[in-house]
């Protein structure tokens, strides 16, 4: 059992021995030799120190973000979080039960597929940008269903014809039973 602030650093899988990963949320590199090739092409071994590497927040996602092994990878630090120690994350969604983006501590991350995602985001009323409501989706499946007239529903809804439709097929909304 995990004490709370308790820091434990684990290898990322896929650079052990080379970066770990805290249940913190932070990331360090490991004390390591490199060799390297000096101007006149002569190599030599050199010692490299382990440090906490500096995160940035992406200026468009908001989350934080990392360049590894010399800054030909960049990665969310979420997901790395999450790969180290909640296991294999691929195709899944790692959401932050807080909503706060730059928490990356592992109490506050969970692998979810992408229904569960919106429903947690909607649920708490995060999805700001959506202009139905739950209750709106319910209406407009219900309706069209008796009386098939997406021009009403739209104008009802201030929303266009195509997204009435695209409401009742189930292009979006898809996790609204």
């Amino acid at each position: 059992m995990l004490k709370k602030n308790e820091e434990i650093w684990k290898d990322i899988p896929g650079y052990e021995m080379k970066y770990q990963a805290s249940t913190l949320g932070r990331l360090r590199s490991l004390d390591r030799t490199v060799f390297i090739k000096d101007k006149n092409g002569i190599n030599y071994k050199r010692f490299m120190p382990g440090v906490l590497l500096k995160q940035q927040i992406g200026k468009k996602t908001g989350y934080k973000n990392i360049s590894i092994n010399g800054g030909k990878h960049r990665y969310d630090v979420h997901r790395l979080i999450a790969m180290t120690f909640l296991g294999d994350i691929s195709g899944s969604c790692i959401n932050h039960i807080n909503f706060i983006r730059t928490d990356n501590r592992l109490e506050n991350l969970e692998v979810v597929n992408q229904k569960q995602n919106c429903i947690h985001s909607l649920s708490n009323g995060r999805h700001n940008k959506a202009k139905l409501k739950k209750e709106d989706v319910v209406y407009i499946r219900n309706n069209y269903l008796r009386n098939k007239n997406t021009r009403h529903l739209a104008l009802k809804f201030n929303i266009s014809v195509s997204a009435v439709r695209s409401v009742v097929r189930r292009a979006t909304w898809k996790f609204i039973d």
